[in-house]
């Protein structure tokens, strides 16, 4: 096999490390070879390669997830390799498609499972291996390869600057990608990720002619004159550039989703809501048909407001793919995983973790465990970010490095595909003969993001009263008016109560924003019952709510010790805007008529008298 320019003309290195897996599973062999070195003739041998039992015929994809099953292979590796459905036939060794950047990435991994942990792994898994060995030779660092091929590739501009030797007294980390495969940490910072080796340019965005064929294309999330501090750009490197992914678009109707304006004649949107969590059907849905709009606020197409939406999915998008041109998505599973396949990365995310997709980014989603239930922020404004901490400091609340963003994956796939976009709140749909989902590259602080809830630390009142629940705010996405959101995002989780003499849950309130919320799991404390897992309740601007009477009366006559609120995590969508209720939220949706009776109980307590009641 003829090599490429960049692999043309390497020094030699001399080998010091070398490792090889063999692995037997259920008759069929996976080999895991070594490191591919420059000038060797392995150089386009395998990194993986794979026999299968005598007289069996299976896919490459099916011996992939094998290897993958056993922990031997890194999750990119076998993002890539999956979509190669080659068919292996019996008694005869088909490669792996791709080169030297997988052996790197087996390599990582296996660095991981020293001392005998193989067996631990299996047995935690429930695989049954029937045959491991370990073979492991004195061979040489991955450094040498990367220094060498750095020096001699000229679409790695600049970087010498970082390729040098280190003190021989250091132990240097073998990442730069940070503790979890897969992902970098990291909240609105610049990233640099590559699914292949030299795909990214160093040194500049736009070179003459892109490494591999491709092509440079910058994704803005933010206007080119944006104050640089926030500047949101994405330079990509993809197989065809994005006007490859569009055509003539048909207009469709996904009747279930709205955009703000959206005022129905006959819904009453006054009153204090609360909703039953939204019931699944066998009804077969993806993310585009289980969208189910509860509320909209502010206008869609001056870019101002909110919608709130459940979704209800069941099934995978198959070679159907979505991008909003309108919002961002901030996405709350709340049931079941799903699996976001985008433009530059692939994130998986469960209940009690969240993730934002950026306007304009193309994605598919996938069911992982379903069926799927969650709750979605759709933001027309600007974009979330983490709110000013002020006095707190530097450190508490929501940590930028508990954020991750997937590293870079992408799909050469030629198959009859659709690519569905939402753009002034009508959806439009193009037909293209390939999957989108080609970026080999891309650097830049414009990308998906998730984040583990249970990292957000809380921060209250150690002493006395109770503070406003802004101070529990994770994202907030500003407005027009400093200090005043055009969305907050606010998490209740599991936290001490300490303060002395002091009514400790949610105090009764009117507000300027207003409050949609709703119950991951657990118990929410000012509202014992009613308020579910799945459920959500509505709290319009300037509409009073607070403790139903069982809250109150408990809270006013506990015992004041230290106190753990546990097993709760319920969240709310705070806007500057009244949210108007669709006419699912009104008529469909399995809404408590009996939600207002909550403090039709409570007792006038006053009589004239002093002293506490």
């Amino acid at each position: 096999m003829q090599r490429p320019p960049q692999h043309v003309g390497f020094g030699r290195v001399k080998r010091i490390h070398e490792r090889r897996v063999i692995a037997l599973r259920d008759g069929t062999q996976i080999v895991i070879g070594g490191l591919p070195l420059p000038r060797q003739s392995e150089m386009f041998d395998p990194a993986i390669s794979f026999v299968p039992r005598p007289g069996n015929e299976t896919s490459l994809s099916q011996a992939v997830h094998g290897a993958a099953d056993l922990g031997f292979m890194h999750p990119c590796t076998l993002a890539n390799l999956a979509c190669r459905e080659t068919t292996i036939e019996a008694k005869v060794k088909q490669h792996a498609p791709f080169g030297a950047q997988h052996a790197v990435a087996v390599l990582v991994d296996l660095l991981k499972f020293a001392g005998g942990c193989f067996g631990g792994l299996i047995e935690e898994i429930g695989q049954e291996a029937l045959q491991i060995e370990l073979v492991v030779f004195h061979c040489a660092p991955l450094v040498s390869y990367k220094t060498n091929y750095y020096k001699r590739n000229r679409f790695r501009k600049g970087a010498e600057m970082t390729s040098h030797t280190k003190p021989s007294t250091m132990i240097t980390a073998a990442t730069t990608s940070g503790t979890h495969p897969g992902y970098m940490p990291g909240f609105g910072n610049d990233f640099e990720t590559e699914a292949l080796p030299g795909a990214l340019p160093q040194g500049m965005n736009s070179p003459q002619k892109c490494n591999y064929g491709l092509y440079g294309e910058q994704l803005s999330g933010t206007a080119f004159t944006a104050p640089s501090h926030a500047n949101e750009r994405t330079w990509c490197y993809r197989i065809r550039p994005s006007v490859k992914h569009s055509g003539r678009y048909a207009r469709i109707d996904l009747p279930y989703w709205k955009s703000a304006p959206h005022i129905p004649k006959d819904v009453t949107s006054l009153g204090q809501y609360r909703w039953d969590p939204v019931p699944h059907s066998d009804e077969k849905l993806t993310w585009l048909t289980g969208m189910r709009t509860m509320t909209t606020a502010g206008d869609v197409n001056t870019q101002v407001g909110m919608a709130s939406h459940i979704y209800l999915v069941t099934d995978s998008m198959v070679d159907s793919y979505f991008y909003s041109a309108d919002s961002e998505l901030l996405i709350v599973p709340q049931e079941g995983s799903l699996r976001f396949c985008t433009e530059l990365g692939v994130m998986d995310i469960a209940p009690q973790e969240i993730a934002i997709i950026p306007r304009g980014l193309v994605y598919r989603v996938e069911v992982l465990d379903g069926p799927a239930r969650g709750f979605v922020c759709e933001n027309y404004g600007q974009k979330f970010h983490l709110p000013s901490r002020g006095p707190i400091g530097a450190n508490c609340m929501a940590n930028r490095r508990d954020f991750k963003t997937p590293v870079a994956a992408f799909e050469d796939r030629e198959v009859p595909s659709t690519v569905t976009i939402k753009w002034c709140g009508q959806f439009h749909e193009t037909k293209i003969g390939h999957s989108p989902l080609d970026v080999v590259a891309w650097h830049g602080n414009y990308a998906p993001v998730k984040y583990d809830l249970n990292t957000y630390c809380p921060v209250g009142a150690v002493l006395f009263d109770h503070p406003d629940p802004s101070i529990f705010t994770v994202l907030t996405a500003p407005s027009g008016v400093e200090g005043t959101a055009n969305i907050d995002f606010v998490l209740f989780r599991d936290r001490w109560m300490v303060a002395e003499d002091t009514f400790r849950p949610p105090w009764y309130h009117k507000n300027i924003m207003s409050e949609l919320m709703g119950n991951i799991h657990g118990q929410y404390d000012a509202k014992p019952k009613g308020f579910v897992p799945g459920g959500m309740s509505l709290h319009n601007m300037m509409l009073p709510h607070g403790p139903d009477r069982n809250a109150f009366e408990g809270a006013s006559n506990a015992e004041l010790a230290p106190h753990k609120l546990d097993n709760t995590m319920s969240f709310m969508f705070e806007t500057r805007f009244p949210q108007h209720l669709t006419e699912f939220a009104a008529k469909e949706a399995p809404l408590q008529d009996d939600y207002i009776d909550c403090w039709e109980s409570l007792e006038k307590n006053f009589d004239g008298t002093p002293g506490k009641k």
